[in-house]
């Protein structure tokens, strides 16, 4: 199991992160990271300690990772926001969460509000980095802790050669995204069947299919074009 490393900013209105991977001392960037406020009544951000985080299917945000036995709390997930249309947005702010954790490319600031920028692509590459993994182990402690156990941290990323696709797995994602496609034109395909008066497709069948279209992310840090030209492109 591996296990990662969050170090935390504690913030007035939100809780700030970098998450990174490797050992003890000499750890990798994987993400920033934003979570609501430690002073948060209704929803803080999980407290600090070691936890083991489970790869579920959430009802609402598909194929995440959820946290096991936090004493007093539930639903913590890795996670990034939708927008009122159902699409995933492209950055998260604090305040859109509910004590969970939102990875990003970077942090920014959105409406006032501390927030990470290039949540997509993040949680496309952390998921990626997982895929392999049912369960991870994640340690939560304050950036200054860190520092004074004299943790470096490298700048560059985790090797992306790690994380790209063979021909098979981009074949599984490609059958995600045919379920996204369906997802989309479902409203206009009911449209037609019900001047038939034939049977309508409940949209909940294909609800989950809709955040597979998060996968379009993860093919863009792998090689398969050529492998997508050699089967549908004709010469």
């Amino acid at each position: 199991m591996k296990t990662l490393y969050l170090e935390r900013t504690y913030l007035p209105n939100g809780t700030r992160g970098m998450c990174t991977e490797g050992s003890e001392h000499v750890r990798r960037w994987l993400a920033d990271t934003i979570e609501p406020a430690r002073t948060n009544t209704a929803h803080p951000c999980v407290q600090e300690g070691t936890w083991i985080f489970d790869k579920i299917l959430s009802e609402k945000h598909g194929v995440v990772f959820r946290a096991r036995n936090i004493p007093g709390r539930t639903g913590i997930e890795w996670h990034i926001c939708k927008g009122h249309d159902g699409k995933f947005l492209d950055y998260t702010r604090a305040g859109f969460l509910e004590g969970c954790i939102s990875p990003g490319e970077s942090e920014c600031e959105e409406h006032g509000e501390p927030a990470v920028c290039g949540t997509i692509s993040a949680f496309a590459r952390f998921m990626n980095y997982l895929k392999d993994d049912q369960s991870f182990t994640l340690v939560i402690r304050e950036a200054q802790q860190a520092e004074q156990n004299g943790v470096a941290v490298q700048e560059e990323t985790v090797d992306q050669s790690a994380t790209k696709l063979t021909p098979q797995q981009a074949g599984n994602h490609a059958l995600k995204i045919v379920g996204f496609t369906a997802a989309a034109l479902l409203p206009a395909v009911n449209n037609e069947l019900a001047a038939y008066n034939f049977p309508q497709i409940d949209h909940k069948v294909l609800d989950e299919l809709w955040s597979a279209g998060l996968t379009l992310f993860t093919l863009a840090h792998a090689d398969v074009i050529p492998w997508v030209k050699k089967f549908f492109v004709k010469p």
